[in-house]
């Protein structure tokens, strides 16, 4: 398991990935050829199942790529089956408490530091990668270190509790969520807002004294920059759905002007 986020930031380099929310292999394939660090597998807006998210993860880490799922609920099995099938981090929406956050460390860290519930599965190639070296001790361990879990900040009631969130240990970072955390602060799609503004940078702030990593979606390439410029360490720009969808519209109007 080679989790490219944790390896960039390790560098010092900031690691680029896309959502992608369509059941299909073709699109993995295709956004593997790219530059792309990892592709966030969206089961929390997309009509992806298990078994689909499943295939994704398979495909995108067997294209040398990092797959990330974001879960649809802050639960055991949805937290659990991801982890099986070999995610390298999680991003979990709508935080909104420290007993949420306290339960995600426990079901998604191995004993000391959790009580994530342990079976051969994708993530540990059923026993026989080179994780279990030191037996199923030494796997857990290294699983633990590897595995990100990455609760999103996209509500008032998170930017509250961000810094004892960042402080809570099994938690490796943030990943703000600009559309909800704008609805959620009463400025709907104003980044500029000062209190949008505000929030973000006390995320930013919270990860950075806790040595946690700070992510966020970017739909363009001025709010990535701006992100990055900010201290934020991983960039998920855009999702397929979205880009195809502009490419085509640009496409047709182009076409429409032909004379």
């Amino acid at each position: 398991m080679k989790n490219l986020i944790l390896e960039k930031a390790a560098n010092g380099e900031p690691s680029f990935g896309t959502f992608t929310q369509l059941k299909s292999s073709v699109v993995i394939d295709m956004l593997a050829c790219t530059e792309f660090d990892y592709f966030v597998i969206d089961m929390e807006h997309a009509p992806l199942g298990t078994d689909e998210a499943d295939e994704l993860i398979a495909l995108t880490a067997a294209r040398g790529k990092s797959p990330v799922v974001r879960v649809n609920a802050i639960e055991r099995s949805a937290v659990l089956k991801a982890l099986d099938s070999g995610a390298h981090a999680l991003i979990i929406p709508n935080l909104k408490s420290m007993d949420e956050a306290r339960r995600l460390v426990e079901w998604s860290k191995f004993a000391p530091l959790g009580e994530r519930g342990y079976c051969p599965t994708r993530d540990g190639a059923w026993g026989a990668g080179p994780q279990f070296e030191d037996g199923m001790k030494g796997y857990m361990a290294y699983a633990n270190e590897n595995t990100l879990i990455i609760p999103q900040c996209e509500t008032k009631e998170c930017v509250e509790i961000v810094e004892e969130v960042a402080a809570l240990e099994g938690i490796d970072g943030l990943f703000v969520g600009p559309m909800d955390l704008s609805i959620n602060l009463g400025v709907p799609g104003d980044f500029d807002a000062p209190v949008f503004k505000e929030a973000v940078a006390r995320t930013v702030k919270a990860c950075k004294d806790n040595g946690k990593m700070c992510m966020g979606f970017a739909g363009n390439t001025d709010l990535a920059r701006t992100y990055i410029n900010n201290g934020f360490s991983s960039i998920a720009y855009g999702l397929d759905v979205s880009m195809m969808f502009s490419a085509y519209t640009a496409a047709i109007k182009e076409l429409k002007e032909i004379r």
